[in-house]
């Protein structure tokens, strides 16, 4: 059978296109490039499976360069003709923005609406006739009764520009169905996890980030009082015999529930319905795990990190009462879910029963989720030993790229310890970060505070730095000195070359020791 693919480097997209190899099926992929590179961005999703040297051949697995938010998914010509001459089965679209920031929301909207149209638009064009759309059970939004995979537009409000963009995607979807002569399949699945959970970058959603922030606090804890520091112990911290006690109070209700399902489930449900597809218009399909308290999510994460001392609290007290550093940190990372922590969406559609061979294989339990969870953080520390703090604190606060690193920068979020260094400094950089999506702003530092300002004629730049996106990123994590690569020329530097320098250095001796920069950030 032949497939077409999009978001095959995502959670479950990586996930489906591993088992449709493994099962012999050919796959095309559309894939965005990123460094000149796409089809090593999608070999390097799949390197977890394991899969064998013949299922990861280009006889087997094309990839396809391309971008779901343009018109015929931004295909080649060439590339277009290849796929008509095939005879596909069926279009997965799994591509999607699991972002909930209300100031991403045009970038949401641009992947789950406008991609999810682009990609039907595609299957049409290439005359295929079963599309099968991964949605979310959180199309539900802030309905307050029962929530059925026959419900769909119920007068419901939206938590985020996330869940209103996945209701838009499938209203489209429903009226597509009403003339159209194919088959449209839904999948609605509630919080997914198990598998391989880390995406590009390190990034992980939705459950894991909080396991990732608590992961986070605890190894500054770690490194704290391993150098005999103990600044953590000033905030209320110590260390106890098998861990470390942090008091950390979280907003949320503890009669809140959240609904986990196995990434297996739904790429098992996914490969049923393309071996026997329904032969229906449209067919929505929901995928409803296990409810578990957040009281039962905090004991199990608390109990698989060793440390005590994490409260759930209700909202308003939290809100009211002064948080310390670790509330204030952990708060900063994980606000977005906050509509989650107050209440749930009631789903009328019954648990799944997996069959009894794959019972190991959908297991979520909080404790199950988090121990493996935490193996694959253990072992990222290990191979990323210097700046290994540092990568984890861009991870936990969402860092992807110069436009994440610099909107953190600006927001405080990040380098308070950079720019008490550095008082004296008064100097306007451009930044230009080279990739798809560059970034080009000039930051002015100014006596210990720092924003963007507005190019032009009283406000030009002392310098720019010329970097590509990968370099930038290796710097900013700590790995790579940005004096080394200076002097390689991997750098170029335009304007006064000399303010270039001496800001390049300043900022090379600021991540030289940046594990510990955190630690200080984090307390102060």
């Amino acid at each position: 059978m032949n497939y077409l693919l999009t978001g095959a480097t995502g959670y479950i997209g990586k996930h489906l296109l591993a088992e449709l190899l493994r099962s012999g099926h050919r796959c095309h992929v559309i894939a965005r490039q990123k460094q000149g590179q796409n089809r090593a961005r999608v070999l390097q999703a799949l390197a977890p499976f394991a899969l064998t040297e013949q299922q990861l051949s280009e006889r087997q697995l094309t990839v396809l360069s391309g971008d779901i938010t343009q018109k015929q998914c931004d295909l080649c010509a060439e590339d277009l003709s290849a796929l008509a001459a095939v005879k596909l089965d069926g279009f997965l679209h799994c591509a999607g923005l699991t972002r909930f920031e209300q100031h991403l929301a045009t970038t949401i909207d641009a992947t789950n609406i406008t991609g999810t149209c682009n990609a039907y638009a595609l299957a049409r064009q290439l005359k295929i006739t079963h599309f099968h759309h991964i949605s979310t059970a959180y199309v539900a939004g802030d309905y307050g009764k029962a929530f059925s995979a026959a419900d769909l537009d119920v007068k419901q409000g939206f938590n985020n520009p996330y869940e209103a963009s996945k209701f838009a995607a499938e209203k489209f979807l429903h009226g597509q169905a009403v003339h159209d002569d194919g088959f449209i399949h839904i999948y609605r699945p509630s919080i997914v996890v198990g598998g391989h959970a880390v995406g590009e970058n390190n990034t992980v959603s939705t459950l894991y980030v909080f396991l990732k922030a608590l992961y986070f606090i605890r190894e500054c804890c770690r490194r704290d009082f391993d150098n005999g520091r103990k600044k953590f112990a000033a905030l209320g911290a110590s260390a106890e015999a098998d861990g470390f006690f942090i008091p950390l109070r979280v907003a949320a209700s503890v009669s809140a529930t959240i609904n986990l399902v196995s990434v297996h489930i739904v790429t098992d449900r996914v490969l049923d319905s393309l071996q026997e597809p329904v032969q229906q218009a449209l067919t929505t399909t929901a995928l409803i795990g296990t409810d578990f308290t957040l009281t039962q999510v905090r004991d199990a994460f608390s109990k698989a990190l060793s440390i005590t001392g994490v409260q759930l609290v209700d909202e308003c007290v939290f809100q009211e009462q002064k948080r310390n550093i670790f509330e204030q940190k952990f708060f900063r990372s994980t606000h977005v879910y906050l509509p989650y922590m107050r209440h749930a969406p009631l789903f009328a559609d019954a648990g799944l029963s997996p069959h009894p061979k794959n019972k190991r294989r959908y297991k979520v339990t909080p404790k199950f989720i988090a121990d493996e969870f935490l193996k694959v953080l253990d072992r990222q520390q290990v191979k990323t030993a210097k700046g290994a703090l540092n990568t984890l604190a861009l991870d936990v606060l969402g860092v992807k790229d110069a436009h994440d690193y610099f909107a953190r920068f600006i927001n405080q979020e990040l380098g308070e310890s950079f720019l008490h260094r550095i008082p004296y400094v008064d100097s306007k950089i451009r930044f230009h970060i080279v990739s798809e999506t560059p970034f080009d702003e000039i930051i002015h530092f100014n006596h210990g505070r720092v924003q963007i300002v507005t190019r032009d004629e009283d406000n030009k730049a002392d310098c720019t730095y010329v970097i590509e996106q990968s370099l930038f990123t290796e710097i900013v994590q700590g790995t790579t000195d940005i004096r080394q690569v200076f002097f390689a020329g991997k750098i170029k530097i335009e304007g006064n070359k000399e303010i270039g320098l001496k800001f390049g250095f300043l900022f090379g001796e600021h991540y030289r020791n940046i594990d510990d920069r955190v630690v200080d950030e984090v307390v102060a």
